[in-house]
């Protein structure tokens, strides 16, 4: 799977930085670089499955991140 934009929904991003100390760039970095990405669960909604892409940072961190 290759990604090439992500759609920021605001709620979201307060929730990341607040909650799980992590920031969009980081989160970037984990969906457009070489991660592994695989299919979590199907979704409710036709189209819109979850998935979870792991990945170590450029600052050594190591990330998992959900989206759909």
């Amino acid at each position: 799977m290759r990604l090439y934009e992500v759609i920021w929904k605001d709620k979201f991003v307060d929730k990341i930085e607040r909650k799980h100390d992590v920031i969009t760039d980081e989160v970037e970095q984990v969906l457009f670089s070489n991660s592994h990405i695989r299919r979590a669960e199907k979704g409710k909604v036709k189209g819109e499955d979850l998935y979870v892409a792991y990945v170590q940072t450029k600052a050594g961190r190591y990330l998992m991140v959900l989206f759909i």
